[in-house]
């Protein structure tokens, strides 16, 4: 079997079923010398650039005329077949819909690469292996006691994750990374970003007892966390989008000490902005930096921000009404209501007509905007809808199954 890794393969046979089985269509990663081709997929193969978000693909549960005869151990997995390839437009972290009635699944672009290579499955985690690692020797610092005085460690096994509710998939390839860590084999069925129903298969892994329980529990509660930020972050997006299209969800950086990095992957699979991750990012200009300055030195202090950052869109978190005015006069080109009421964000979107404005100043409600009331700052008047709730969100549960082999 050869080497999925750059350089010489080990042996001039065919490449393994795991290698042709992720090689997702048109992802133009070199395959492994001396390795057979992956499947053929009925159609058009076209480039990653060249699906538009939104194009239609059709799972199809039996495998291409053509595939190898060595089939991979999982032989019902999908493979994606394109009907409509269309110029790309931007990417969008993907959300698959099932037409009603149809069977397809529409993915963007961005995630085409739906069954990954285990080399695209390390370049899509948002964690590195020595965070992995040291998350793995959190939950068995001195290794699985149970398991190995069971004695059953090296007998091979199957784990399975299935999720029990509706939910946004998140951290699949961090769970994925962790299970190749211990030694296991991941077989990924969906990437983040994907919307799946209840009892919806996510992931299947074979390995040894002592690799799959090793694993287990630490993947679980990754996959459960992110994608319950995930699902949230999407019901925000689909709420405020529903009242008018184009409006932005941009969630702040407000996370758990420790966790940025996973909870900024997970608000981007629900389909959310990220609003800033640190201080070297944006310019925003809190109470806490105008309390330093004269009142009458406001506006001077916002266009020296603009030549000095001239690629940055200068933002003026303000409390009341008045602040908001004076930002706005004062060249702010956006400005963050904390904790407004939708009554007081309507008010100022009639400022910003009075005035000319509406087009040149975006008005981003912060603070306190929730999945009960996005609607209602969107009908006022907020083009950008600023959050942490994502954060705070309840996981979704994930069931895990381990039997033999």
């Amino acid at each position: 079997m050869c080497s999925t890794k750059r350089g010489p393969p080990t042996t001039s046979a065919p490449c393994s079923p795991a290698w042709a089985t992720w090689k997702a269509p048109g992802l133009r990663s070199p395959r492994p010398p001396g390795c057979s081709p992956p499947p053929a997929i009925s159609g058009a193969r076209p480039r990653l650039s060249s699906i538009s978000p939104g194009s239609t693909l059709r799972p199809s549960r039996a495998p291409p005329s053509n595939t190898p005869a060595k089939l991979p151990s999982w032989p019902n997995a999908p493979v994606w077949r394109t009907s409509k390839p269309l110029p790309c437009a931007k990417p969008t972290p993907w959300c698959p819909k099932k037409e009603q009635g149809s069977g397809e699944v529409r993915l963007p672009s961005l995630f085409l690469s739906a069954l990954p290579t285990q080399e695209l499955l390390f370049m899509l985690c948002c964690l590195s292996d020595a965070r992995l690692a040291d998350l793995l020797a959190e939950d068995a610092p001195h290794g699985d006691l149970t398991t190995e005085s069971l004695g059953i460690g090296d007998r091979p096994g199957i784990m399975t994750f299935t999720a029990r509710m509706d939910l946004t998939v998140c951290g699949i390839e961090e769970a994925c990374r962790l299970m190749t860590l211990v030694g296991a084999t991941p077989q990924p069925l969906f990437a983040s970003g994907a919307v799946v129903p209840a009892e919806t298969l996510l992931l299947r892994a074979h390995g040894t007892a002592g690799a799959l329980h090793q694993a287990w529990k630490v993947a679980q509660t990754l996959m459960e966390q992110a994608s319950g930020i995930a699902s949230a972050a999407r019901a925000l997006v689909d709420a405020a989008t529903a009242a008018q299209p184009g409006t932005v969800v941009a969630t702040t950086r407000k996370t758990f000490p420790g966790t940025r990095a996973l909870a900024a992957k997970a608000v981007k699979a629900g389909g959310a902005s990220l609003h800033r991750l640190g201080l070297s990012e944006t310019l925003l200009v809190f109470a806490e930096h105008r309390a330093f300055l004269e009142p009458a030195e406001l506006e001077t202090h916002l266009r020296a921000l603009r030549r000095r950052c001239p690629e940055k869109r200068v933002v003026s978190e303000v409390t009341t009404e008045a602040e908001a005015r004076a930002a706005i006069l004062g060249g702010a080109e956006v400005v963050q209501l904390e904790r407004f009421a939708p009554s007081q964000v309507a008010a100022l979107r009639r400022f910003l007509d009075e005035h000319g404005l509406v087009d040149q100043v975006t008005l981003a409600a912060a603070g306190g905007v929730t999945l009960a009331n996005a609607a209602d700052y969107v009908h006022a008047g907020a083009r950008v809808l600023v959050t942490s709730a994502p954060y705070l969100a309840p996981p979704r549960d994930i069931k895990v199954h381990l039997r033999p082999a």
